[in-house]
């Protein structure tokens, strides 16, 4: 090769590696060194921008973007361009409001809705949050306090317990603040009307086997029959027993007719129960209300006693008549006396009253008075039915007391008539006749002229109605 020989006329190098030798000079020097040493010179190591990655400048920043960004280089000289892409890219061109992604490369503005019972302001954030709140009903529901059932009026909510019946219906978990309330029947419960109870009712062959105590209807046999540890099941009643009805006896209740078998009756019958709570009865002896049982009794006492009631007023007791300074009663015209007074004797006070048998009074005339039925001057008193004393009120002035036949009576003068006359001559007729002449009236009295009569011929006496004086007697003959 010459001397001179240009950079071009030298052969093309391979891919620098860094180990190949390079003249400089350094300091006035001819020096060798390498390629890679060279690459790590200063000047080659402070850091700058470049649009991509370029080998040999360790040192460099190249620009990349991320998800929905990209690049666009427009060449040396000229522009880099950062851009959206995608979804981030249609941000640009949505409304208002609340930004929800639509598909993989869109989006769109959205407001918030609420169903019933609901309510919200500022559905679509552009004013603010959103604000999610509760009706007028469902605020008053939140406001009740405590737990268990709701019940709503139309206007208002409130909490309530259900309620059983006393003695039919039982709930536990009433209000349903630990679970659903669970419905029972009392123990021991009270069935409420007053009609009847349904029992079941079904044949013989469709019994089962239940737990004792269960009852129900055989529709077969028409009986009401029960379960029991003892006869399973078996009817139950009156006619089950051979017994249809009950008769009474001396002894007792028997079955009337005892074909199967017979009641024994155990105790006592209370009073309540018709009985007398007693078992036994001496002879003579009393039955009285105790006040700590039903009935007691109070044996006969001696002879002579008198029954009094004791110091506590509570039971009767006998009592000897020595103690009251008498020893028997005698009866008397003037009442009751000692038969032998030797002790003392009995004073009655007061008076006896009418419906006791006596009058009332302390005298004879007031006594009398008390017991006659007579109330006005003149009144007299005769038998009625039955000889009942029965008052008969005075007459008018001039009225003469005759019989009806049955019971006395007042009537006129001018009513009377007996026997028969033509007139105050008349001596054929037999009677008493009241004749009326003028202003003078006559009683004339005519006998019969024959016979064994005695006879009284032509007699009359006169009455003056002016005056009502008496005139005349017997004339004309005799007895």
């Amino acid at each position: 090769m010459s001397g001179q020989v240009t950079i071009t006329q030298l052969p093309t190098a391979g891919s620098i590696t860094g180990t190949e030798l390079v003249p400089v000079v350094q300091n006035g020097v001819t020096v060798q060194t390498t390629t890679g040493a060279i690459s790590g010179a200063g000047a080659l190591n402070y850091p700058f921008l470049t649009v991509g990655s370029t080998s040999g400048l360790s040192q460099a920043r190249y620009i990349t973007v991320g998800s929905g960004l990209t690049t666009t280089d427009s060449g040396a000289g000229s522009t880099l361009n950062i851009s959206m892409t995608g979804a981030a890219n249609s941000l640009n061109s949505v409304g208002n409001g609340l930004i929800v992604k639509t598909g993989t490369n869109s989006v769109t503005n959205v407001s918030l809705t609420v169903g019933g019972g609901m309510t919200i302001s500022n559905a679509d954030g552009t004013s603010g949050n959103p604000l999610i709140g509760l009706n007028t009903n469902l605020q008053a529901l939140s406001s009740i306090s405590g737990t268990g059932l709701i019940n709503y009026n139309g206007t208002t909510f409130g909490s309530f317990t259900l309620q059983g019946t006393t003695n039919q219906i039982s709930i536990a978990n009433a209000n349903a603040s630990s679970g659903s309330p669970t419905f029972s029947i009392a123990s021991n419960p009270t069935l409420p009307g007053n009609s009847y109870v349904q029992l079941p009712s079904g044949t013989t062959a469709q019994r089962g086997s239940p737990s004792y105590g269960a009852i129900r209807n055989n529709s077969d046999t028409g009986l009401l029959e029960a379960y029991t540890a003892s006869t399973g099941w078996s009817a139950i009643g009156l006619v089950s027993a051979g017994v249809s009805s009950f008769s009474a006896g001396t002894t007792g209740f028997t079955p009337s007719t005892p074909t199967v078998g017979g009641v024994v009756l155990g105790g006592t019958l209370n009073p309540s129960n018709g009985g007398t709570g007693l078992s036994t009865l001496a002879t003579g002896a009393i039955v009285y209300g105790a006040v700590t049982s039903a009935y007691s009794t109070l044996s006969i006492g001696t002879a002579g006693q008198v029954l009094t009631v004791n110091s506590g007023a509570t039971a009767p007791q006998w009592t000897s008549l020595s103690t009251f300074g008498v020893t028997t009663f005698s009866g008397g015209t003037t009442g009751l006396t000692p038969s032998s007074a030797t002790s003392g004797a009995i004073t009655l006070a007061g008076t006896l009253a009418i419906a006791n048998g006596g009058t009332g009074q302390t005298t004879a005339n007031s006594g009398f008075n008390a017991l006659s039925p007579m109330t006005t001057q003149g009144d007299i008193i005769y038998g009625g039915t039955s000889g009942v004393g029965t008052r008969l009120a005075i007459g008018t002035s001039g009225q003469v007391l005759t019989s009806s036949g049955t019971a006395p009576q007042y009537v006129a003068q001018s009513t009377l008539s007996v026997g028969s006359a033509t007139n105050a001559t008349n001596t054929t007729n037999t009677g008493i006749t009241a004749v009326t002449t003028g202003a003078t009236n006559y009683l004339t009295f005519v006998t019969a002229t024959s016979g064994n009569l005695p006879q009284l011929v032509n007699s009359s006496i006169t009455c003056n109605a002016a005056n009502g004086t008496l005139t005349g007697g017997i004339s004309g003959g005799g007895f």
